[in-house]
């Protein structure tokens, strides 16, 4: 159970105000869409809402299901290629949070296989690594889970719903830069996380270097899935609602994992290297408004201000 009580109970004050823009008589106000979701979405309405703020839907209510139609059909006629990397993607979509009954329904797998390979066959330049799977994972699920979810979920309410899961992948891999030049993007977020905890935490980067704590041991995936594979789900989500609405959100992933750490230092600093990392991979849950995100805007004005990066 995630620790966001409050941050659900402000979500859904606001749901009025989310439900009057979803449903105008012309255009869908988009900037006042994300401005509302800075502060999180309700989840039942989580998955039409980042439609928008992903690019996926358009703001012309009357053109949106021809929109929907033709991206439906656009997908469809992928060409599709089953490389000698499929089995490792089966072997990390099998294995993903298996804490979470959606992902064991194997009609779900298929569409987690689906759109995985069709965008690696679109872009035959990347090679397959887990973090695809970890930055789709919680896409699929906003789109095909609900608190009244039966399962096996249909095929046909799978395959409806495929295309918006690999359009709104599609858009999150291209804010990451993911199709050009995702490693000096990685890097760059990377060297900005460790002059940052250098800067901020150098006790806690000092134990790190005492237990031969390497970077590539936790930072790689906290940068490269975006907190997808470390997170409680719940914790995720709100995460992301600020990342897809504000207009440098992921800009603010570094600061973000300072705050974790800052958050957590204390607990991190009585641990060796075998409980660092069960730590490091497997986070808590975390009251992500105040304690999390808050405190990463405000880390990132502290530093803008001392032009420490």
């Amino acid at each position: 159970m995630c620790n966001n009580s409050d941050e659900k109970d402000y979500a859904y004050r606001n749901k009025g105000e989310f439900l009057d823009l979803l449903n105008p008589e012309g255009f869908l106000a988009v900037d006042q869409l994300r401005k509302l979701s800075l502060t999180g979405i309700p989840d039942d309405l989580r998955s039409s809402v980042w439609k928008y703020l992903l690019g996926v839907s358009i703001s012309d209510i009357a053109e949106e299901e021809f929109n929907r139609k033709e991206r439906a059909q656009q997908y469809a006629s992928l060409f599709r290629e089953y490389s000698e990397d499929l089995k490792f993607i089966k072997v990390e979509i099998y294995r993903y949070r298996s804490d979470i009954p959606l992902f064991s329904d194997p009609n779900v797998q298929k569409t987690f296989i689906n759109v995985i390979t069709s965008y690696l066959t679109q872009n035959p330049q990347l090679r397959y690594t887990a973090s695809l799977v970890h930055l789709c994972g919680p896409l699929i699920y906003v789109y095909l889970h609900s608190p009244d979810t039966e399962l096996p979920i249909p095929k046909q309410i799978c395959s409806f719903c495929e295309p918006f899961v690999y359009y709104s992948f599609q858009s999150l891999l291209s804010r990451l830069k993911f199709d050009e030049d995702f490693e000096d993007y990685f890097r760059e977020m990377l060297g900005n996380l460790i002059n940052l905890m250098r800067e901020l935490i150098p006790e806690l980067q000092s134990h790190f270097d005492d237990e031969e704590l390497e970077l590539k041991d936790w930072a790689h995936s906290w940068i490269r899935s975006l907190l997808a594979y470390e997170l409680p789900m719940c914790c995720l989500l709100r995460l992301w609602d600020t990342y897809f609405s504000h207009e440098d959100g992921l800009g603010l992933h570094p600061y973000v994992c300072l705050a974790i750490l800052v958050n957590l230092k204390e607990d991190l600093e009585e641990l060796d290297h075998s409980d660092l990392l069960r730590s490091l991979r497997k986070l808590p849950d975390m009251d992500m408004d105040k304690v999390v995100i808050a405190q990463a805007f405000n880390f990132k004005f502290e530093i803008t201000g001392k032009n420490i990066l």
